[in-house]
């Protein structure tokens, strides 16, 4: 539109220079003649006439009818040129006019075809949000299963979190009992303790750390919680009820009265019951659950039973000191019930045995404290024989406390010897002396520790 306008008006502006400057030209033209012809009428002016003649005064009639007739023709040009000079204006009006109803028309026509796109354009734009509007609620209808597939990825991602994190525990558990397998219990514990405290359910870390607080740390309220715990989850684990009862039955220990022969009690149950489901069960020291029964009925005066208990202990690891020494002890007892020469060799022999079995076990084991502590005690009971075995014994005794037995360990091997000393006949006064010199080292420890 605006390029319309500015094209008629410089029409008009040329139309109408071009009308100024033919008036100029026509105008200045006359001007030029009308100058020739004054100047020359001028000059027949000056030239003298006489007017009294009729000649002369004709000739002067005649200049001044030319005058006349010149300032006629000046008159009329000018007129003339007033009209065309108008007529151009009129032209230019008349165009510019024209020029503008057709500026107007065209900007009708363009009004009208701007007006009839922004139309069309809307009606797109409306076509659009109705497909917009179309597919929004198509989505909408997805909307339930994205949200699912949204709580599906948080509990994918949730699941490979705790994959990783029971994969790092299987690792660790592994390793716990690899090193406890070992027999380097203070890294098994580690390992096993970083494992519960992620997941405090795995059943084979809180056995590991329940056997090694019960036997090795000297934390039995710990050590038989994580092993009850085990038997709230593995109910159908023999192992596990038969270590849970040795847990009890060191706890006994330091009790008194009805609470000493209650739990006592309750660790036989648990030991018999694993017994009675694997006869044959062992512990990680490779002995026989038997052993600890044998123990129990040793401590509450069931010498018949513990003897009994011994001897099953001693089917299943034939070659161990620890029920071929127990069973010695008994056998000492029955010496010096009986006073038979015959009872006393037999359990003189029965001591024999477990030095030797002791030394076997040695081959693989030769820094275990109790196959020390077994050769230490059969060697001081062997001095009834040969007097250079009571050397033999404290030498033994000496490298047993090298070791650094737990205090639990040290109180169990103390009431061993306090046994010995207790089954003893009383007519071997170099072996009671002896037995008593050891009794009172082990109490001097334990009241240090």
């Amino acid at each position: 539109m605006a390029s319309t306008e500015q094209r008629s008006s410089l029409i008009n502006r040329i139309l109408i220079g071009i009308a100024i400057a033919a008036a100029i030209v026509a105008l200045s033209g006359l001007l030029i003649t009308n100058v020739v012809y004054i100047l020359y009428m001028a000059h027949d002016t000056i030239t003298p006439v006489d007017a009294s003649t009729a000649e002369g005064a004709a000739l002067i009639l005649e200049r001044a009818e030319d005058a006349v007739g010149s300032v006629d023709l000046m008159l009329s040009f000018i007129q003339g040129l007033s009209v065309i000079i108008g007529l151009g204006f009129a032209a230019a009006t008349l165009y510019g006019l024209r020029s503008t109803q057709e500026a107007r028309q065209e900007f009708k026509e363009n009004t009208a075809e701007i007006r009839q796109e922004v139309e069309a354009q809307l009606k797109r734009m409306e076509e659009m949000q109705k497909q917009v509007e179309t597919q929004l609620g198509e989505l909408r209808t997805y909307r339930p299963y994205l949200e699912d597939l949204h709580n599906l990825r948080k509990d994918l991602e949730q699941s490979r979190r705790e994959l990783e994190k029971t994969i790092d525990n299987v690792a660790r558990v592994l390793q716990a009992d690899q090193e406890f397998r070992l027999r380097n219990y203070d890294t098994a514990y580690k390992f096993a303790s970083q494992v519960l405290e992620g997941d405090s359910n795995n059943w084979l870390a809180l056995y590991i750390a329940g056997w090694l607080e019960v036997h090795e740390m000297d934390q039995l309220d710990a050590g038989i919680g994580h092993l009850r715990h085990v038997m709230e989850i593995k109910r159908d684990w023999p192992a596990v009820r038969a270590a849970y009862g040795v847990g009890v039955r060191r706890k006994a220990r330091h009790v008194t009265g009805e609470e000493r022969d209650r739990l006592f009690l309750e660790a036989e149950s648990a030991l018999l019951g694993a017994l009675a489901d694997a006869p044959r069960l062992r512990d990680f020291n490779n002995e026989s659950f038997w052993g600890s029964v044998g123990g129990i009925r040793l401590e509450t005066g069931r010498l018949d039973g513990a003897m009994e208990a011994y001897e099953k202990a001693l089917l299943v690891t034939p070659n161990s000191s620890y029920p071929a020494g127990n069973l010695a002890t008994l056998r000492l007892n029955r010496a010096r019930q009986t006073g038979s020469k015959a009872d006393q060799q037999r359990a003189l022999d029965a001591f024999e045995i477990t030095v030797q079995d002791a030394q076997r076990e040695q081959i693989l084991n030769p820094n275990d404290y109790y196959l020390w502590m077994d050769i230490a005690q059969s060697r001081t009971i062997l001095g009834r024989r040969t007097a250079t075995q009571f050397a033999e014994a404290r030498s033994a005794l000496e490298k047993a406390l090298a070791i650094y037995p737990s205090q639990d360990s040290l109180k169990t091997s103390l009431r061993g010897w306090q046994k010995l000393l207790e089954y003893c006949p009383e007519d071997w006064k170099d072996v009671r002396e002896h037995l008593q010199e050891a009794v009172s080292r082990l109490e001097e420890i334990a009241a240090r520790t």
